[in-house]
């Protein structure tokens, strides 16, 4: 902002200082011009003709020459010294009243009406008045001398002169008055106006200051909420990255128990086939025991039977094993499950009141993935005693099949052994039925699993799409932040563009003063 923009011309005047030093100046060079004129006419005079009494020019002119040495010397060393000429007016005014009363030519009694003018430049009624007064006094000193014999020969001239002399001084007197008083009413006048105007600059100030704090105040808090913005902004981002992230772990999981789901189905059926195997199996031990009595004739039958029966409880083993893989896979796959949905409570807990929802879903999933790792936990532990007691049964399997190839003869033993055999495959059963039972709760629990997932993909998908709307919504909140700060740098800058003219315009008020 400059002086154009403004639009404010501002008047300058000069200050008390400079005035004075014009004044001196003035003064000084009419001394000095009233000094070559008389002292120099008189010393003229002086070499051009013969006086009979040179002390009368010397005394003189010594002192109207040092008046204006004084008055030169006294100015270059202080030229805006308000009582500056008091000393060469003092001089020369010795060097004119010795003048008056020593010469013989009356019209010396003018030669200090330039100085008694001169003193009109001050302003100062006192001065004027005395020096005015002094000049008079002198004038009135010239006639009594006149009258009384001492210059009998110039009396009418020296009347008339100090007559012009007495009246142009009272005149002075009276105009230095006048000029005193009216210059006092401008000065005091102009003072009250300097006074309203300072008190109202001081009040300008005051506002501006004031207004400059609150702007300062504002800008900081802009600052702040830039800041904030900016934290919020990365914030946002992050929860942005994290759910997408959480999308992606989400598919992958959804694909994971997918094919659990179909591993369970397919078990689920080999523990329908286990079971009819088992129903087979007593029937046939059933069988057995009625006709015992042709044990001998049908060992070889019975030793195909237990041959099957010990292949079938080693397919029930493996297959046992690998629903141990599977419940372990799933056991696994819950604490991931449950590992996921703690960071993503952690994530929105981050975000503050925007991840709120997305915690509650969070601690759902958490909470079945819990319940999975339990029930797995109880499938594994099941499976491990199915395990064990197929391992029984196939080593009990085993021992009949060697009992009949060594002891054709033993019906009563073999006809225990199947006794035993039926039991076994009774307790087989029920072991069997009690898998079936558990793996068709484990794919109801799956199914679960499943469906709380495809769930938790379509509100991960919303929470994504909140959440890149409230990043650009933050973005956007950042842009207007830093156009309104903007704005107030604006602002503050202007307001210390105003401050600067008041504290000049005082600085000159100063100045004036």
């Amino acid at each position: 902002m400059s002086n154009e923009n403004v639009g404010i011309k501002v008047r300058k005047y000069d200050s008390k200082e400079k005035r004075f030093r014009l004044n001196n100046l003035i003064c000084v060079i009419i001394i000095s011009i009233m000094v070559v004129i008389v002292a120099g006419g008189m010393i003229l005079q002086q070499l051009t003709s013969s006086m009979d009494k040179p002390i009368e020019v010397i005394i003189p002119s010594f002192f109207m020459v040092l008046s204006a040495v004084v008055g030169w010397v006294l100015y270059c060393k202080n030229p805006s010294w308000r009582l500056l000429l008091i000393f060469p007016n003092a001089l020369y005014t010795i060097g004119y009243g010795y003048l008056v009363i020593t010469s013989n030519n009356s019209f010396v009694i003018m030669y200090a009406l330039p100085i008694a003018i001169g003193n009109l430049l001050y302003f100062n009624k006192k001065y004027i008045s005395i020096t005015n007064t002094v000049i008079i006094l002198f004038s009135i000193v010239r006639i009594a001398l006149s009258f009384t014999g001492v210059y009998p020969e110039a009396r009418m001239s020296t009347l008339m002169y100090c007559g012009i002399d007495v009246l142009l001084c009272a005149n002075i007197i009276m105009i230095g008055s006048v000029l005193v008083r009216y210059n006092h009413d401008a000065v005091h006048s102009a003072k009250d106006r300097e006074i309203l105007q300072q008190q109202i600059l001081d009040d300008v100030l005051k506002i501006s200051v004031t207004v400059d704090e609150e702007a300062n105040e504002v800008n900081n808090e802009l600052t702040e909420l830039e800041n904030s913005s900016k934290f919020v902004s990365n914030a946002m981002d992050e929860i942005l990255e994290s759910t997408k992230t959480t999308a992606i772990s989400i598919e992958e999981q959804t694909l994971m128990t997918q094919n659990i789901q179909e591993t369970i189905q397919k078990t689920a059926n080999v523990s329908k086939e286990m079971l009819d195997a088992t129903d087979k199996s007593k029937a046939v031990v059933t069988d057995s025991l009625d006709v015992v009595k042709d044990m001998k004739a049908q060992v070889d039958i019975i030793g195909n039977t237990n041959e099957s029966v010990t292949e079938s409880m080693e397919r029930l083993q493996s297959k046992t094993k690998e629903v141990k893989e599977i419940a372990s896979l799933i056991f696994g796959i819950s604490n991931q499950t449950n590992l996921l949905a703690l960071n993503a409570s952690i994530e929105s807990a981050r975000a503050g009141e925007a991840g709120r929802g997305f915690a509650v879903v969070a601690e759902q999933i958490r909470l079945l993935a819990e319940q999975t790792r339990k029930s797995t936990e109880e499938i594994t532990v099941l499976i491990g005693e199915l395990e064990e007691n197929a391992g029984d049964s196939v080593n009990k399997v085993n021992e009949s099949l060697e009992a009949t190839t060594r002891q054709n003869d033993l019906v009563v033993k073999a006809s225990e052994s199947f006794e035993t055999i039926d039991k076994h495959v009774a307790v087989l059963t029920d072991h069997v039925s009690i898998m079936d039972q558990m793996i068709s709760d484990l794919k109801t629990a799956n199914d679960n699993i499943v469906d709380n997932i495809s769930q938790l993909s379509a509100t991960s998908e919303e929470v994504n799409a909140s959440a890149e709307e409230s990043a650009s919504t933050t973005h956007q909140n950042d842009e207007s932040t830093k156009a309104v700060k903007q704005k107030f740098d604006t602002m503050r800058a202007s307001i210390r563009e105003i401050d600067k003219y008041l504290h000049m315009e005082r600085e000159s008020q100063k100045l004036d003063s």
